[in-house]
């Protein structure tokens, strides 16, 4: 009973946290509900449709929501695809763009690091996980189309939005743990050697490197003087609040090398109508507001 309240609970939360979030769990769930008829396992069928049913009522929910719809509408850069072709072709390209990611190309490789492990910890793994390792590749990479799906119907961009790749790059990782895991016999297999899993280890450590050096140098130098401009504008959009109906502008950033780790890609435009400046002055009360035209 604990145990059915928390995944209730869990299921609740999930589907009011994004369409990301929402696409991959329902996935699973699908999944989870399929093997479980294939298997004749009802009980567990019943568990999964019920907490799909859940998820399904508060997702659907979740996107209806005044707040979602509002924020929709005042963003400009959502261009939604015009026919099934151009949905299909946006889709094409973003999963393109997404599987020459090296993290994409290396991770399945990874799991050979954590063989070891693997091994010593295999009592511990439920009987329903043992799943044949072209099933869990195939959920994986179902996974990864289904959640950019709902970018390529509304988005025009590529590549794919930053905070829905790291997402995706974490479904990629955890999975094929999982799916290298649930493939794995249950008689103990022979394991990668220590110089192959030593290599593998450094190329991890390098991907991860990659990032963690451009966060470095974000922090060190150019997000200082990031923070202090968004301070100087958010205290003259405090300031223009005060007086209804005046349009704000506000000086243009000093140029800055951004990296694509902190700073987001877009700043405020010379126009009054884009995005980020409908949202700030929504925000903060104002009429308008927009960057300086430079003379």
């Amino acid at each position: 009973m604990a145990w059915g309240l928390v995944a209730v609970l869990s299921v609740t939360a999930a589907a009011g946290s994004n369409e990301l979030t929402l696409v991959l769990l329902g996935w699973i769930m699908l999944v989870a509900a399929g093997l479980s008829a294939y298997r004749r396992q009802w009980r567990s069928l019943r568990v999964w449709s019920i907490l799909g049913a859940l998820l399904l009522i508060f997702g659907t929910l979740s996107l209806l929501a005044p707040g979602n719809t509002g924020r929709q509408q005042l963003d400009s850069g959502l261009v939604p695809a015009s026919s099934v072709w151009e949905a299909a072709s946006r889709l094409v390209v973003l999963l393109r763009y997404l599987f020459v990611e090296p993290a994409f190309l290396v991770i399945p490789a990874l799991t050979l690091i954590l063989g070891p492990l693997a091994v010593r910890i295999m009592p511990a793994r439920p009987p329903g996980l043992r799943l044949p390792l072209l099933l869990g590749a195939a959920v994986l990479v179902g996974g990864v189309v289904l959640a950019t799906i709902p970018y390529a119907l509304m988005w025009a961009r590529v590549p794919l939005l930053t905070r829905a790749t790291n997402a995706l790059v974490w479904w990629w990782l955890l999975g094929w743990i999982v799916a290298a895991w649930a493939s794995m016999p249950s008689t103990p297999v022979p394991v990668a050697s220590p110089a192959v899993r030593m290599l593998l280890g450094l190329m991890l450590f390098i991907i991860l490197l990659i990032p963690s050096g451009r966060a470095y140098l974000d922090l060190r130098y150019d997000a200082p003087e990031y923070a202090r401009q968004w301070q100087y504008r958010f205290r003259a959009l405090r300031q223009a609040s005060r007086t209804p109906h005046v349009p704000l502008e506000v000086p243009p950033l000093p140029p800055l090398t951004n990296r694509l780790t902190f700073m987001p890609p877009d700043d405020l435009s010379t126009m009054y109508g884009f995005g980020v400046n409908t949202r700030l002055a929504t925000w903060f009360g104002v009429d308008s507001v927009r960057v300086a035209v430079p003379h």
